[in-house]
């Protein structure tokens, strides 16, 4: 429906120029002569000025044409001017998860024997009805935890883990899904980390490291999580978050307060 309204609309437009043309054909040859009497009586040296009747009909003659080939003009605009991808937070939860020694890198498996428990944070590049959607290349994670103790120094983290990933990257095509690692407590309301995962290829040796959270005595703060692009080294979007670590109790993202698109 939509698209019938547009080129109706359309041809409308082309139907009333025609119309006009030839009156107000006349009108702007007489308009063009007035106006450049009206330069040459004020000195002006702009010649290439048209009468405004003259860009009334290019006015009108632009939205016409804009709205019968509108369809194909979208295919041009979205190939010249591409639109970012639509990366979206889902959801956190706290995951049982594995070391996975031989691909060095957290597996989303529950280990009776040495448990680990991670917060893991749901990412996507979704999909949106109607348009086009971008993929996201190869993305990075930079994790930043800052304390309400302003003398405290911010706890920052490039590039963070993935689940299931060895490298510090992952790609984010239309509608993938990944699991970002923010922390991993290695004693459950006494230890938390956050991982560093330095490969960069495949071909590179295993390069894992953590980094200790202060905390675990009523501690608290801002993360902000910022996903890169390895294709244009600019940060794509940014998370962010409250956490609070309570005495006696983990690591915990109390509230998440929204996304800031770059």
């Amino acid at each position: 429906m939509a698209k019938i309204i547009r080129k109706v609309g359309g041809w409308l437009l082309a139907g009333l120029l025609a119309v006009r043309w030839i009156v107000d054909l006349l009108e702007s040859i007489k308009a063009t002569k007035h106006y450049a009497d009206f330069l040459y009586s004020h000195g002006y040296s702009a010649f290439g000025l048209l009468p405004k009747s003259v860009l009334f009909d290019i006015g009108l003659l632009t939205v016409g044409l804009g709205l019968i080939f509108s369809d194909r003009l979208l295919k041009y605009v979205d190939r010249w001017w591409p639109r970012a991808p639509n990366i979206q937070f889902h959801t956190a939860l706290n995951a049982g998860v594995t070391w996975d020694d031989r691909n060095g890198c957290y597996i989303r498996k529950p280990n009776l024997e040495y448990p680990r428990i991670a917060i893991i944070l749901e990412i996507a590049n979704e999909v949106e009805q109607g348009k086009a959607s971008p993929s996201a290349g190869r993305v990075k994670a930079q994790i930043t935890y800052r304390y309400a103790d302003k003398g405290r120094s911010e706890l920052r983290v490039v590039p963070a883990a993935w689940i299931d990933e060895p490298l510090s990257s992952v790609k984010l095509d239309c509608g993938d899904t990944r699991w970002l690692v923010a922390a991993v407590g290695f004693q459950y309301t006494q230890d938390w980390r956050v991982p560093v995962n330095r490969r960069s290829d495949i071909t590179n040796p295993q390069s894992f490291d953590h980094h200790d959270i202060f905390g675990w005595s009523d501690t608290q703060g801002t993360m902000s999580i910022d996903l890169i692009s390895m294709d244009t080294n600019r940060i794509l979007t940014t998370f962010n978050f409250d956490w609070r670590w309570t005495t006696g109790y983990p690591l915990a993202l109390i509230r998440y307060r929204g996304t800031k698109d770059s």
